[in-house]
């Protein structure tokens, strides 16, 4: 018999080292996040979770195939009762946390992360949304459900196929290997491609996975070695992983060929983590560190919505203040949760008689959770789906007989709640035909302009509020404006244009001021100059039945400075160049000033026709 089909029981034994290179893993990727200087590689930290978590589940698997005591509805039903209580709790805090301190387009954006999460695909997600290393990080409290995803869809996969492997001889150590070699030859070909997709992606970081799930379809524990030589071995197994944590940085080269000397080094110890005499296991065995090997799922889950709601809501306080309030929590919630539902929960499941009540109840959490994701999104962010504006985009009903279209870009849309408020106030209905990431003008390749006519034609409006990012969509001399206008103005009884506010000279606000100084911050002179150019066209276009609502001096300041903060304290911006909702709320009386005129039909008659209106561009 070979070495995958004779593995015995007994190495199912536990091995308390194991959970002291948890305490590793995890205490340095909470130490990368609280502060990243201090361990510039501590991300690393998730490879040894994939490692481990490949062995321990491997050699359950292996032991079971090789005794005929296999059961998948077992399999999953003891997954479920590891992971998903304490992921169901952590993501339900997070939503309400998130409710009460982030700002509404923040609230959206978790909400789509939520429905993601709650089907184990936020990885994708993620990755169709940005990159892991430069996203706002504190608006972003479910980052670190990539790596639970990515593991969810290895199990949910590799059972079935190390059970076919089992049939063939060798079969199990045959076929894991050449699934390893495969995933990690696509690894370190991606990487340079698309690092994104290669950090994200199970295909290219399943190789993780399948160095553990290796050891664990070969009873390695039969092959004697000296003390002396386990030694060394584990000796190197830590040495590699404490070079991983210095040399490796976060940034367009890993995972590639760099992801390997921590992967290595993690199926090192773990070879030896049987031997009770070698001394990197009686270290990695003391009590304080198994016992937070034990908590490490606990920890791993609830580190980063700490630390990035915390960091969120704090982000004006002193760092030691910030940082104290982050550990205390850290450690008042991982413990409550590892004890109060990780623990009692597994314990419940695992003995529940059956495996339908396990999955039937899994699946109504999980939906539940989707659609509180799914109305965070809905609720929290108007916007039009881009295939749905030809046919009328987002209406909100107030029962009244006039109407409000709200056209435009991101730039639109962010203004959407707030004219939502609005409109409600003044009781009339508000249809959006907003969408971000797309050009709504006329000209523009691959523009909504023609969906946008359609829409304008089947729902005629009362009144059109619209905006873009107009130091993009309008250059020097551009018809695209007056030829939207020449099209709106017969069709409605008034246009009310808005400007376009000053960019900052960051990305993401609060990481920003939290890291920097507090101003004046001023609006890099290139972009000034485009945003200058794209307002004169919009305040140049103004006329009877087209007025403008000049946004940008409220956010202006003396000698080019920018307001980025209200009188409240709250950032007033989204990113570098979208409005927060704290933003918008101050523009409140002048979109309702705007609207009323806009719906009155009681323009001066003295007032000149808007230059666009002439016969020329």
């Amino acid at each position: 018999m070979t070495a995958s089909a004779t593995l015995p029981r007994q190495s199912l034994q536990y091995r308390p080292a194991i959970d002291g290179l948890r305490t590793i893993a995890v205490l340095s990727v909470v130490i990368f996040h609280f502060q990243r200087d201090w361990l510039p590689g501590g991300f690393v930290g998730v490879d040894i979770f994939f490692v481990i978590s490949g062995f321990l589940i491997t050699r359950i698997l292996a032991v079971e195939i090789t005794t005929g005591d296999f059961s998948l509805g077992r399999f999953y039903k003891r997954r479920i009762a590891r992971i998903m209580p304490a992921f169901m709790v952590v993501l339900v805090a997070t939503a309400v946390a998130a409710l009460l301190i982030y700002s509404d387009r923040d609230i959206a954006s978790l909400g789509a992360n939520i429905v993601a999460a709650a089907f184990s695909v936020i990885n994708v997600k993620l990755l169709l949304q940005g990159d892991y290393f430069t996203l706002s990080a504190l608006a972003q409290p479910l980052l670190h459900y990539w790596s639970l995803a990515v593991e969810e869809q290895y199990y949910l996969v590799f059972p079935l196929l190390l059970f076919g492997f089992a049939r063939l001889r060798n079969g199990m150590l045959l076929g894991t290997l050449v699934l390893l070699l495969a995933s990690l030859v696509g690894c370190v070909l991606l990487t340079p491609v698309n690092n994104e997709a290669a950090f994200y992606l199970l295909p290219t970081r399943a190789w993780e996975l399948l160095g553990g799930s290796l050891l664990g379809v070969v009873a390695f524990e039969r092959w004697q070695v000296s003390r002396l030589l386990s030694t060394l071995i584990s000796l190197a197994g830590i040495a590699a992983i404490a070079v991983s944590f210095l040399i490796i940085h976060e940034g367009p080269g890993f995972p590639g060929t760099l992801a390997i000397l921590p992967v290595t080094a993690t199926m090192l110890l773990i070879s030896q983590a049987h031997v009770a005499a070698n001394p990197v296991n009686r270290m990695l065995s003391l009590r304080s560190c198994v016992w937070i090997g034990k908590l490490s799922y606990s920890i791993y889950l609830c580190h980063w919505p700490i630390f990035s709601l915390v960091g969120y809501a704090m982000f004006l306080a002193e760092p030691m203040q910030t940082a104290l309030v982050k550990i205390g929590l850290l450690v008042v919630a991982a413990v409550s949760l590892h004890y109060l539902v990780e623990r009692p929960m597994r314990r419940l499941i695992n003995g529940w008689r059956g495996n339908l009540p396990v999955f039937g109840a899994t699946l109504v959490l999980v939906v539940l959770a989707a659609f509180g994701g799914y109305q965070m999104r809905q609720s929290w962010y108007l916007a039009a789906d881009n295939d749905r504006i030809a046919d009328g985009g987002l209406f909100l009903d107030r029962g009244s007989d006039r109407t409000v279209t709200l056209i435009g870009d991101s730039h639109a849309a962010m203004y959407a709640r707030e004219i939502a408020r609005v409109t409600s106030e003044l009781g009339v209905n508000l249809r959006v035909l907003a969408s971000p990431s797309r050009n709504h003008l006329p000209g523009a390749k691959a523009s909504l302009w023609p969906d946008i006519q359609q829409a304008v034609e089947k729902f005629p409006p009362d009144a059109v509020i619209m905006t873009h990012k107009w130091s993009f969509m309008l250059a020097p001399g551009s018809p695209a404006l007056c030829e939207s206008l020449r099209f709106l103005v017969p069709r409605t009884a008034g246009i009310i244009l808005l400007t376009q506010p000053p960019y900052l000279p960051f990305a993401a606000p609060r990481e920003a001021i939290g890291k920097d100084s507090r101003g004046p911050f001023i609006e890099p002179e290139s972009i000034h100059r485009q945003r200058d150019t794209g307002n004169a066209a919009v305040r140049a276009a103004a006329g009877a039945g087209v007025a403008v609502v000049d946004v940008a001096p409220v956010f202006e300041r003396e000698a080019g400075a920018i307001r980025v903060l209200g009188d409240d304290g709250a950032m007033l911006y989204q990113d570098a160049h979208h409005l927060s909702d704290s933003g918008t709320r101050l523009l409140g009386d002048r979109f309702r000033a705007a609207i009323r005129e806009g719906l009155s039909q009681t323009s001066d008659v003295d007032t000149p026709a808007s230059p666009c209106l002439g016969s020329g561009d």
